[in-house]
């Protein structure tokens, strides 16, 4: 899960079946962020005993108009990145919580595994795993989200940044399976610049990095 330490939010995790959250907010919000992670698993499975081939495919699938919001989300970040629903389920579901929370909290953050949906009025640091490096997020690009793969084969970290949660988890499976092969890491960068609707994207290995757009770190310690 990805690391952040912070004194001046409160701090609650929740967890239903196999989803488990960590979230900041102004105020213990557990009850309802609880509720809202139930309603959006329910959504989701109920989706899937009818449809599973959105659960079992690899590449996007059309959904109808009248699908809940995760599920529309969830399949127009697929179309984006070119790979299948499931791949933006974790940032999915970060984003619309934290949306939803945002009625009771000026500031909340909600950490879903690697995958983080963020609203704060202050500059945050999160410790990028398996990397040296601690990202930065800037309140005045808030909302973001961000989705962190690790242990790529030709990379150590990557970290994809943009205003929908969906999405950067969709763009970082694609982005990753990429970087799992012996490829140019400029190819990397040509795929994450055709995936409209990101706003950084950044891959290290070693003492290299690669990045596009704005994406500010530092390193660890």
């Amino acid at each position: 899960m990805l690391d952040l330490t912070t004194n001046d939010l409160i701090n609650f995790e929740i967890q239903e079946k196999e989803t488990h959250l960590k979230v900041f907010a102004d105020a213990d919000l557990a009850e309802k962020a609880l509720a809202l992670l139930f309603n959006l698993r329910s959504e989701l499975e109920t989706f899937i005993a009818t449809t599973p081939r959105f659960k079992e495919a690899y590449s996007p699938v059309n959904v109808p108009f009248r699908s809940p919001q995760l599920i529309k989300n969830m399949a127009w970040a697929a179309r984006k990145g070119k790979v299948g629903p499931m791949a933006s389920v974790a940032g999915a579901i970060a984003e619309l919580i934290g949306k939803e929370l945002l009625k009771y909290s000026k500031e909340v953050i909600v950490i879903n595994g690697n995958d983080a949906f963020v609203q704060t009025d202050y500059e945050r640091e999160f410790a990028i795993p398996n990397s040296n490096y601690m990202l930065k997020i800037d309140p005045r690009d808030c909302p973001m989200a961000f989705s962190t793969l690790t242990n790529l084969g030709t990379a150590e970290a990557l970290v994809v940044k943009s205003k929908s949660g969906a999405l950067a988890d969709a763009a970082a499976t694609a982005i990753g399976n990429v970087l799992r092969d012996p490829i140019e890491y400029d190819d990397v960068m040509k795929l994450a610049k055709k995936i409209r609707g990101l706003k950084g994207v950044l891959f290290t290995k070693g003492d290299f990095i690669g990045a596009i757009g704005k994406m500010d770190i530092r390193s660890k310690g």
